[in-house]
């Protein structure tokens, strides 16, 4: 199967910067197990396949996410990156509005200036009792749990930030979202804390 591939650095303003994904652009849907090899070949966090949901409906697609080893529910940069390139390789899409249809629901990318928004489904989360030793493992003595699809949230109950557990596969991935005090307002921040 022959489909153009472009490599994006997301979140950058020029190249060997920011986070790169791989950007396949599909005409119609291909085997899961070829686009796992070439996710595998690129060897990059995400490869996302793209394609139109309908022929004759623009700026409507399904949207595929796969690491070099699995398929993942959600990935910020790579479908970031998609917007991108259909934007830029698309005379029609003149940026608007891109839906992309995922495993985790209806996903939007509009351009806002120099930017683009992503608007990603919400994820619901309900209380719950924590795994055994997560709590440990995270070095947290107290914390308000809760559960939704994407994995665990934590909110220490000592300190000003949430952390976010998720699986993929036997892959555990650890965020920590912190909240600063600034001029009685708060500032959010997100960072990646590891991968085992």
């Amino acid at each position: 199967m022959r489909a153009p591939l472009f490599h994006v650095d997301a979140f950058a303003s020029g190249p060997f910067t920011g986070n790169p994904a791989a950007v396949c652009l599909l005409e119609k849907p291909a085997d899961p197990a070829w686009m796992q090899a070439v996710a595998a070949e690129m060897n990059l966090s995400e490869t996302a396949f793209v394609r139109p949901v309908v022929a004759n409906e623009p700026g409507h697609f399904e949207l595929r996410w796969f690491t070099p080893t699995v398929e993942v529910d959600l990935c910020g940069h790579a479908t970031l990156a998609s917007a991108h390139v259909l934007w830029e390789t698309d005379p029609h899409a003149g940026g608007k509005p891109a839906k992309f249809e995922t495993r985790s629901g209806t996903l939007t990318a509009t351009r806002r200036g120099d930017g683009v928004e992503l608007d990603f489904p919400a994820d619901p989360v309900t209380a719950a009792d924590p795994d055994s030793g997560l709590l440990d493992a995270l070095g947290v003595a107290d914390a308000e749990v809760s559960y939704g699809r994407i994995g665990w949230v934590l909110d220490p109950l000592t300190a000003c930030m949430l952390v976010m557990v998720t699986f993929v596969g036997s892959l555990i991935f650890i965020y920590s979202i912190g909240y600063m005090a600034h001029d009685e307002n708060f500032t959010r921040f997100f960072c990646f804390l590891s991968l085992f």
